[in-house]
């Protein structure tokens, strides 16, 4: 089941409730390009701002920090599957080795990576792939 898919389905049973929810992928896959650390990385950091999704009656998910939904409302956690985040060096976050081992970035492989951006992504282009990272294989293997 495809990144929207999964969550469409998950919020249609939640919005029934016409109560205030929010759901997010336990990991992402983390596209860090250029610099010394660019690759392909699995991070697990729900509630992190790409791919949250809110439901709520009145206000945007800009109203709220990305982090404390899991709080604020009832919330889902997704499992199965990523989200997709991309690192491109104008980003607001420094990354670097010690980000790496304090977030617990792992190195994902090439295989897993066509897995993942195939069942997750099917509709990102080839431009968008692209934007994100996917799939050249240097970037991939860090080469």
């Amino acid at each position: 089941m495809t990144f929207i898919q999964n969550k469409r389905d998950i919020a249609e049973l939640l919005v029934q409730q016409k109560l205030p929810f929010s759901l997010s992928y336990r990991s992402f896959m983390f596209c860090s390009r250029g610099g010394e650390f660019e690759r392909i990385y699995s991070w697990d950091s729900p509630f992190f701002s790409a791919g949250v999704e809110l439901f709520h009656p009145t206000r945007s998910i800009f109203s709220f920090s990305h982090h404390a939904l899991s709080w604020r409302f009832t919330s889902v956690v997704i499992a199965g599957g990523m989200s997709l985040a991309t690192h491109n060096g104008s980003n607001d976050t420094q990354f670097n080795a010690g980000r790496i081992h304090r977030q617990k970035f792992l190195k994902i492989d090439e295989d897993v990576v066509r897995k993942t951006y195939a069942g997750q992504f099917p509709f990102l282009t080839a431009a968008g792939k692209e934007i994100a990272g996917l799939p050249r294989k240097a970037f991939i293997l860090g080469i």
